[in-house]
């Protein structure tokens, strides 16, 4: 996506008053940022990374770009309208993600996740632990163990007809299974 420089401005300027009102209102932050994306390089990524650790210096979850079947972006990017970095040059920026966040005293603990110690996501961790967590609100899921047996749910995505689901039933609930 190119944006005029202008307007490449505005929007930093609306992201950095943001991030301060933020700070102002959450004692914790932490950012999600992508990288791979299109035209990318190595410099800006570690720019935006080092921005990323001066405002969220507790902790950062950076994923890479993919494209999946039956996305929009799977659509651009067939018709060659959207190209991402090659293999290699996505894993240039992978190693450097690690290098810059653990020269900051963030390091790895989940595949895209960093942390300083202590500052880990007990969502992840539970998540990535097999734990139990009860999800609530439109197209949430949860795990937990109910009469001995672990059970999945899943809630309706679509916001107004979880809602009404929850008036009339009580619960969003559309979906699960008992593993």
């Amino acid at each position: 996506i190119v944006q005029p420089a202008e307007e490449t401005q505005i929007l930093v300027v609306q992201r950095l008053h943001a991030i301060g009102l933020a700070r102002e209102i959450f004692p914790r932050l932490s950012f999600d940022l992508i990288y791979a994306r299109p035209g990318q390089t190595p410099e800006g990524w570690q720019a935006e990374l080092e921005q990323a650790i001066g405002h969220a210096a507790d902790h950062l979850s950076l994923y890479q770009l993919t494209i999946e079947e039956g996305t929009p972006f799977h659509a651009l990017h067939a018709a060659k309208k959207f190209t991402i970095p090659d293999n290699d040059h996505a894993a240039d920026l992978y190693a450097l993600t690690q290098e810059v966040t653990a020269a900051h005293g963030l390091p790895a603990y989940e595949i895209s996740n960093h942390a300083r110690p202590g500052a880990e996501s007990r969502h992840n961790l539970t998540y990535w632990r097999y734990g139990e967590y009860v999800g609530v609100g439109p197209g949430a899921h949860g795990r937990f163990v109910e009469n001995g047996r672990r059970t999945v749910t899943i809630a309706e995505r679509m916001p107004e007809t979880w809602a009404n689901l929850v008036e009339a039933r009580g619960h969003g609930v559309t979906g699960g299974e008992i593993l």
